[in-house]
């Protein structure tokens, strides 16, 4: 019996030994270092293509390579040494194999993050937004992409290994054949010698053997092998010629190319690109020089709108209130007056159809909902739009089935009730509007939640930096939770007239304040942590309405409805109590990767498996619309639907119908900004505006509206009249001006993108058809679109150098249009500095 096994096995083990020497060997070492860098570059060059013409692909772009394919061929030559001293042989190894893996690392990393997210990894915000549950999750929803890629270029590095070892001995070949005939020429052939055949040794199987072993496996180019056979054979001249030819010409291209930043920064060597990130994080607005002339350009850089606080009578004395230190501490403090791009429309009358209209309407509470990456044009959903046209495409005749048609058709129904939009293009027997106003469009302060979040609290500016840092600098403004905290104190509280009754602060969400420091940013807006409601306290020791067991549907939390009964709690509480409430809530559900409760159906509105994702995000957003009418029908339920303002906002878009973008990292399409704004009440009437606004126009809005209402006491009233003249944005129940009746600059509006430092999205309310984006570091693109021309932006100008980039935008869209851009960059210029006083941002 062990005789008739023995021979298989020793097959299986003969087997077995083949394919371990063919990955124990530094021919697979030097493919897999060959494949990844080469695959990792393809991509990083996929990522930056739109900023470069054809014309400059084609001609410049294999210059990209050419560092890399130095420190290819000096791969191969280490590895290739015979050095037989001082164990100098295994510590080339070790060195080329380690410099292999650190290659497929990176060539992993960055061709997952792209397949995911359709945008290139900035390494310098790795790791930055911080540990916990919640970033692990995140790190590991790509670890299935990131095992595929790997996987691929293992396979792929295994199979072309001895290739790429032959090309390159072939080179090597080549060059130094070269050098020493050139040497010979100048006489330098003796002082530099150069040896072909005993420098380099060919090795096979079990280079990482023992030195008896590794003995018997090396074989000098004179011994034998593809390469030495090549070299002595006839039609080396016809090898030597075409590899040669290809080495000259990719010299001449690196020495004649023009030295333009763009291309230097496409050309530097993989390993070298998460430096180069890092190194090049500075700001890029400095360098700036005007082509035109137009506007300002420098005479503002000594501006600034920080000056001595404004005194408020009603501020207590002693302890200073959270959000008001600078009036105690002796700070410079933002002053409307004093900032040049504010434009003031308090001095204007309400809206024609608010006036009048205001005198019965009371509002007791206030309920403020970020929707979380929610574009426009899914609130409500529209047929025909560019979303249904891309469903559309992956269809018949372009005809979508039945039971797509009537999941789409009843997908937003809150989303119609709450703007009063029923232009949708469906059928609709009843059409209730809850009134309120409805702005089509918004913009975004932040297309990351939690600088948004911060934008809207606190009718700010995000600071331009990397993740939520705003509240560990210097939040320049009150937050709404912090005002409402002082209001409780300037007035007593009276048993009969709300508008004397305290105020009670909430925030709440089914997901977790881990990620990203939320868990410290909210106390210090002003939340009382015993009524900020998370993932982390519903599954904690003692909920006040029990443990929650319900499962994650993504990588931050649960499901909006885990919070059902704390919201019903909080009117509940206030009706008995005599308060008010203001009530924050983050939705969730349509956060990658959009996955929904198992006990709601789940409608594929799509076989195609690129709008797989697509797919995902529309039915979440049905469920949250659903939730949305769930939350309307606890106000209806608890009788406070006629005093409570309802305001909806997204926190930002998302880009996952033009770009496949799962998220808004980098990803500077106009759906990552443009949101929906809804500030609803049932005793308002339904009004729609397509002025540009920017939520951070909401805190304002609020104080203008509790002051119209006769929502205040008196003393109250003009403490809400003093703050709402120190904001900068506009107030929206007031007529939008698109500029300055005493400058005529434009209303210019910024919107700091993902994750925070890089990008800077800029529009202007005089021009809203044009959108600009600004680099803030080196090495990002500029961008300039018209959303009139091409509302979706599938059509972009895009380059890196900014001289080059108004040719182009001139070129393309005309003279007025660039002036616009260089007008548009100086601002940000100006305003990204200021930004930078205003938190008291360090770096």
């Amino acid at each position: 019996m062990l005789g008739q096994l023995r021979g298989p096995c020793l097959r299986i083990l003969s087997l077995l030994g083949v394919l371990g020497s063919k990955f124990f060997n530094t021919r697979f070492v030097y493919s897999l270092a060959v494949v990844s860098t080469l695959a990792a570059k393809t991509v990083h060059i996929r990522a930056h293509q739109s900023a470069f013409s054809t014309g400059d692909l084609f001609l410049w772009g294999p210059t990209f390579f050419f560092q890399d394919l130095v420190l290819l061929l000096l791969l191969r030559w280490i590895c290739d040494l015979k050095l037989n001293k001082w164990r100098l042989y295994e510590i080339c190894q070790l060195f080329a194999a380690l410099l292999s893996l650190g290659l497929l690392v990176l060539a992993t990393v960055n061709i997952s993050f792209y397949s995911t997210t359709g945008t290139e990894l900035h390494w310098r915000n790795v790791g930055i937004a911080g540990g916990g549950e919640s970033s692990r999750k995140l790190v590991l929803s790509g670890a299935f992409t990131a095992l595929i890629v790997g996987a691929v270029l293992v396979t792929t590095s295994f199979f072309l290994q001895d290739v790429c070892s032959a090309i390159a001995r072939i080179v090597l070949r080549v060059l130094s054949t070269t050098a020493k005939y050139i040497l010979q020429k100048v006489g330098l052939a003796k002082c530099v010698p150069i040896t072909d055949r005993e420098t380099y040794t060919k090795l096979e199987q079990f280079d990482f053997s023992s030195d008896g072993e590794r003995s018997q496996h090396q074989h000098s180019y004179s011994q034998g092998g593809f390469e030495d056979r090549l070299f002595r054979s006839p039609g080396w001249k016809y090898v030597f010629a075409f590899f040669g030819g290809l080495v000259v010409y990719q010299m001449i291209l690196v020495i004649a190319r023009p030295r333009e930043s763009s291309f230097i920064f496409m050309s530097w060597a993989v390993p070298a690109l998460p430096i180069i990130d890092v190194a090049h994080a500075s700001s890029a607005l400095g360098v700036l020089i005007p082509v035109f002339n137009t506007g300002v350009h420098f005479e503002w850089d000594s501006t600034t709108a920080l000056t001595d606080p404004t005194p408020f009578s009603w501020l207590p004395n002693g302890t200073a209130p959270q959000g008001f230190e600078d009036w105690y501490d002796g700070q410079k403090h933002y002053n409307p007056a004093e900032d040049p791009l504010h434009i003031s429309n308090l001095d204007d009358g309400l809206l024609p159809e608010l006036q009048g209209a205001l005198e019965n309407v009371n509002i007791r509470h206030i309920l403020l909902v970020k929707l979380e990456s929610t574009r426009k044009d899914v609130f409500p959903f529209k047929k025909d739009g560019f979303i249904w046209q891309q469903l559309a495409k992956t269809f018949p005749e372009g005809k979508l089935p039945e039971h797509i048609l009537e999941r789409l058709g009843t997908l937003t129904p809150t989303a119609n009730r709450m703007t009063g939009d029923y232009d949708d293009g469906f059928q609709h027997s009843k059409k209730p509007a809850r009134g309120g106003l409805n702005f089509d469009n918004a913009f975004t302060t932040a297309s990351y939640t939690r600088k948004s979040f911060t934008g809207t609290l606190c009718g700010v500016a995000p600071l331009v930096a990397d993740f939520n840092v705003e509240f560990m600098n210097h939040i320049y403004q009150p937050c709404l939770p912090q005002i409402l905290n002082v209001f409780n104190n300037i007035t007593e509280k009276n048993e009969t007239d709300y508008r004397a009754f305290p105020w009670k602060t909430y925030m709440m969400q089914s997901i977790t304040d881990s990620y990203d420091k939320a868990h410290e940013q909210l106390p210090t807006m002003g939340y009382a942590e015993e009524n900020i409601i998370t993932k982390e306290y519903l599954k904690g020791e003692s909920p006040k309405f029990g443990h929650v067991d319900l499962p994650d549907i993504n990588y931050y939390g649960m499901a909006e409805v885990a919070i059902e009964d704390y919201i019903r709690d909080a009117f509940v509480s206030a009706k008995r109590d005599n308060e008010r409430v203001l009530l924050t809530h983050i939705t969730s559900t349509t956060h990658h990767p959009f996955e929904i409760p198992e006990e709601e159906k789940y409608v594929a509105l799509s076989e195609d498996s690129n709008l797989d994702d697509l797919s995902h995000y529309l039915n979440a957003v049905g469920y949250v619309d659903r939730w949305m009418d769930k939350v309307l029908g606890i106000l209806d339920e608890q009788g406070v639907a006629n005093e409570t303002l309802v305001v909806a906002v997204g926190d930002h878009g998302l880009a996952i119908a033009e770009n496949h973008g799962v998220t808004a990292y980098m990803n500077s399409n106009v759906a990552n900004f443009h949101v929906p704004l809804v500030l609803s009440h049932p005793q308002l009437p339904a009004i729609s505006s397509d002025a540009a606004v920017q939520s951070l126009q909401i805190l304002p809005t609020i104080l203008d509206l509790l002051r119209q209402t006769d929502s205040l006491t008196d003393e109250i009233s003009k403490a809400a009249d003093d703050l709402l003249h120190m904001y900068e944005g506009q107030s929206l129940i007031r007529p939008i001006h698109a500029e300055s009746k005493e400058t005529g600059h434009p209303d210019w509006q910024f919107t700091v993108m993902n994750p925070g430092k890089a990008i800077l999205s800029v529009r202007s309310a005089r021009e809203p058809k044009w959108r600009l984006v600004v680099p803030i570091v080196d090495d990002v693109e500029w961008r300039f679109t018209d959303v009139e021309e091409s509302p979706n932006e599938m059509e972009a100008v895009v380059a890196f150098g900014f001289i080059s980039f108004l040719d182009a935008v001139k070129e393309k869209h005309g003279a007025e249009a660039a002036e616009w851009a260089e007008q548009g960059s100086f601002m940000a210029r100006w305003w990204v500095d200021e930004n930078q006083r205003r938190y008291r941002a360090t770096s």
